[in-house]
């Protein structure tokens, strides 16, 4: 099990960069997904199990769907990946949760027949090498056209416990992702916030919408 103060020092980490953020963009956030809606566990028929002092699994079934996932005891809060399946078809929708003072839906995986529907999912992925951190980040589809892209970034020493640099990066476009690399040294990761800033033109005016991510690496 991770450390308690590693933990705490993600959540501070993401805390303070959640705040910088509400106070630099006031702009409308944009509509979750219709596919949110299905991880109410009021429409199921729901099994427990305790895994740990912290932990419940949870399992529930409708006429529908399967939904499988975990729950913070403390809070009664949704965290980490859950899986729901289509009984009807192939279909399945992955949603990872986090909690940073509260349940948030961070990543969005569906998948038709098998195949992880991209265009439609909200997602990124982590590669490294032994002095830097490769991150790529793919958000939805849109009607709404791209603004600006950035990523609010915290490195952090995993043994010593401590901040070690702050920064802002502009992300590049490679196809259907954004993608940056970060230095990093042994025993350091990254954590941050990747912000996406669109609009649409209208007759009446301009709707302005802003998506996050929450990304952390795992090194």
């Amino acid at each position: 099990m991770k450390n308690k103060t590693i933990i705490k020092l993600e959540k501070k980490i993401l805390f303070m960069i959640t705040i910088l953020l509400m106070f630099s963009c006031r702009k409308q956030e944009t509509t979750p997904l219709n596919v949110l809606n299905l991880t109410n566990l009021n429409d199921y028929q729901v099994t427990k199990v305790n895994i740990n002092d912290s932990i419940t699994k949870v399992t529930g079934i409708n006429k529908n769907y399967l939904i499988k996932g975990n729950i913070n005891t403390y809070d009664n809060s949704k965290e980490g990946w859950w899986k729901i399946k289509n009984r009807m078809n192939e279909d399945e929708y992955d949603i990872e949760y986090i909690n940073i003072d509260k349940e948030i839906e961070n990543q969005i995986k569906i998948y038709t027949n098998n195949n992880l529907n991209i265009d439609a999912s909200k997602f990124y992925t982590i590669s490294s090498d032994k002095d830097q951190c490769n991150i790529k980040i793919h958000f939805q589809k849109s009607n709404f056209e791209t603004t600006d892209i950035e990523f609010s970034y915290t490195v952090s020493d995993t043994v010593q416990r401590k901040i070690i640099k702050e920064g802002v990066l502009k992300l590049k476009q490679d196809k259907d992702f954004y993608s940056c690399n970060i230095p990093i040294n042994k025993n350091e990761s990254v954590i941050g916030i990747v912000t996406r800033t669109s609009n649409l033109k209208q007759k009446e005016g301009v709707i302005l919408t802003v998506d996050r991510m929450f990304i952390k690496s795992n090194l």
